[in-house]
C-alpha cells in the first residue's frame, strides 16, 4: 500500500510487485497509509484532513473519518484490528 502527491493510494501485489488497484477519493496529497492486521482493510490519510477506509478485495471506499483540524500525517491500526489511531 502506497500513497503520494497524486491523491491516489495504490494497492500492490507483494510477490509480483504488480499494481492491484488505484484508489480514488482523496482531494489532496496522501501523507500516510496503513493496513488492518488481517489485510482486509486499508486506510489512507493526508492533506485533505480525512482518513479514508478501503476494502482491499474490491478497491472501494468503505468509510471516511472526518474531524481533523489539520493534515493527517500518521495512521496506525491496533494489533487486534479494533482501533485506528491518527
Amino acid at each position: 500500500l502506497t500513497g503520494g502527491d497524486d491523491k491516489c493510494p495504490r494497492i500492490w501485489d507483494f510477490e509480483s510487485c504488480a499494481l492491484r488497484a488505484t484508489l480514488k477519493g482523496h482531494t489532496a496529497q496522501i501523507w500516510c497509509v496503513a493496513m488492518s492486521p488481517d489485510g482486509a482493510m486499508a486506510f489512507s490519510g493526508g492533506a485533505d484532513k480525512t482518513v479514508l477506509k478501503w476494502d482491499v478485495a474490491t478497491g472501494k471506499q468503505s468509510g471516511c473519518f472526518m474531524g481533523h483540524s489539520a493534515w493527517v500525517r500518521c495512521i496506525a491500526v491496533t494489533a487486534d484490528g479494533e482501533r485506528l489511531i491518527t
